[in-house]
């Protein structure tokens, strides 16, 4: 619900209670860690597409969370205490795709030449080349003036209303207050606004970019010894600063000088296989709402469970490492990134190449179309539990994750003392796909999912139970997909 009392979006649990949670399950842990981990770990993130690649947009509440954020509808302290909705932004102006010059209707992160760069981008782009997710660190969806919807509108101009300002719409759809600024005093007003917002905004990011390099460590021979994470954590930083610099800039003269930045090369060698996706027959069990952590879901399995073994069978070029390969979906696109360089030949031109892209196909319910291989000249960053997320596929360092199987008997032995209402619920899911640190259960239906939440005891016994066996807050999510919940064991709860 949308609120003028609280324009937040909100949390599960207050941050100072987090802390006091977290400090006394370790008394050693650092508090500026537990901070951290948890505006990371209760950060909204969400799926940018459906599977059939359609733009999911974010809901009203992170609009208004953004908007409330920006100009200063929530107290600082209140809102230095809430994580941020990230999952969109509403520019005060026409962005240019960096790629094609359409209308921008992402920021996100893309790869150039080895290196994780942010740019605008408009919706074909981000499909073909950016972060299918929203939010920290992923992409941004732009949300233009004329498009936010009346109802965040109408909480916006109640509360400029009662803190006795203008209403922040340049349209005049909002209530104009009694007294204020207008026509062109009006307008100086706002550009003045802004200017302080990108200000405060750029110090903010400048800021973070410093604390940043202050952890990192200086080598013997005077340059600093970065891990990749770490390093594209910074450029992409840095590059923030220096667009807000630039914004900053803009705005003094009344000029726009932003132009376009050259198209980043996408050094990677592209199979399609959109010419098979046609002959491939949808099972009824594969429903054209099938969600992108379903998709995800059947792609790790798919990948350790059939293609692997397929490719050491036949001694294929990827059989060596497969297993230390990492999988991105980039919209339609699966990217296979191996430490293996093949120089001018992509490895999936051959007969068992196009057998794996046929199943992977085929296993998405068409929703991957193109598949990609992508060499690794540098080693993929550590896999880091703050930093996986529910559209996760597939990294090296999953090969030590638990088989799903033995995962659910464990499961289902930490959920002996269930609620009575609760086992029967919970007795209908099954342990899908795990990875180092996440697990993905099934459930035939999206009333069983509902279920869990509705049940009275179940989501909390479910909640606690994978506590104990991840050992941190848990991680997981519970996709509807009969396919793969036809595929494991329901859990035995007697």
């Amino acid at each position: 619900m949308l609120s003028a009392e609280d324009p937040l979006i909100p949390v599960p649990i207050e941050l100072d209670s987090y802390v006091a949670w977290a400090m006394h399950e370790d008394s050693t842990v650092d508090v500026w860690s537990v901070r951290s981990r948890y505006f990371h770990e209760f950060a909204p993130r969400m799926a940018g597409f459906d599977s059939l690649g359609t733009p999911l947009i974010p809901p009203d509440t992170h609009v208004l969370d953004h908007l409330a954020r920006v100009w200063d509808l929530v107290d600082e302290d209140t809102a230095a205490h809430r994580p941020a909705a990230a999952t969109v932004a509403c520019p005060v102006e026409e962005l240019e795709c960096d790629l094609c010059e359409s209308r921008a209707r992402y920021e996100t992160p893309v790869l150039n030449r080895g290196e994780t760069v942010p740019i605008y981008a408009c919706l074909d782009c981000t499909r073909a080349h950016g972060d299918p997710v929203l939010g920290p660190g992923s992409s941004v969806y732009l949300m233009y003036e004329d498009e936010i919807p009346q109802r965040v509108r109408k909480v916006c101009d109640e509360i400029r209303d009662l803190q006795g300002k203008n209403s922040i719409w340049s349209s005049t759809t909002g209530p104009e207050p009694a007294e204020g600024p207008a026509g062109g005093d009006r307008a100086a007003s706002v550009i003045q606004s802004l200017r302080s917002i990108i200000r405060e905004e750029m110090n903010a990011v400048r800021s973070d970019a410093e604390r940043m390099v202050e952890r990192f460590e200086l080598g013997e021979d005077g340059k600093y010894s970065l891990t990749r994470s770490e390093y594209d954590a910074y450029v992409g930083l840095v590059t923030r600063a220096n667009r807000l610099k630039s914004a900053l800039d803009e705005s003094a003269d009344g000029s726009s000088s932003r132009q376009a930045q050259p198209a980043p090369t996408m050094e990677r060698s592209t199979t399609s296989v959109v010419g098979t996706t046609t002959a491939l027959a949808r099972s009824d069990q594969d429903p054209l709402t099938l969600d992108a952590k379903a998709v995800s879901v059947r792609l790790r399995s798919l990948w350790v469970g059939a293609i692997g073994p397929m490719l050491e069978e036949h001694e294929h070029d990827l059989a060596e490492v497969w297993s230390r390969a990492s999988l991105q979906r980039v919209g339609s696109e699966l990217v296979i990134s191996a430490p293996m360089n093949f120089g001018e030949g992509d490895p999936l031109d051959d007969e068992h190449g196009a057998t794996l892209k046929t199943l992977i196909t085929q296993e998405s319910g068409g929703v991957i179309t193109t598949v990609t291989y992508q060499y690794a000249d540098r080693p993929l960053p550590k896999l880091r539990r703050a930093r996986t997320h529910s559209l996760d596929i597939y990294h090296p360092e999953d090969a030590a994750a638990p088989d799903c199987t033995a995962l659910a008997a464990a499961l289902a032995g930490k959920l002996v003392g269930a609620g009575a209402h609760a086992k029967p619920v919970l007795a209908q899911l099954t342990v899908a796909g795990a990875s180092k640190f996440r697990l993905w259960l099934a459930a035939p239906t999206e009333a069983d999912r509902k279920a869990v939440g509705s049940t009275p005891g179940a989501a909390a016994d479910l909640h606690l139970a994978i506590a104990a066996i991840q050992r941190g807050q848990p991680l997981y999510d519970i996709v509807v997909d009969p396919q793969s919940w036809q595929r494991y064991p329901k859990l035995e709860l007697g």
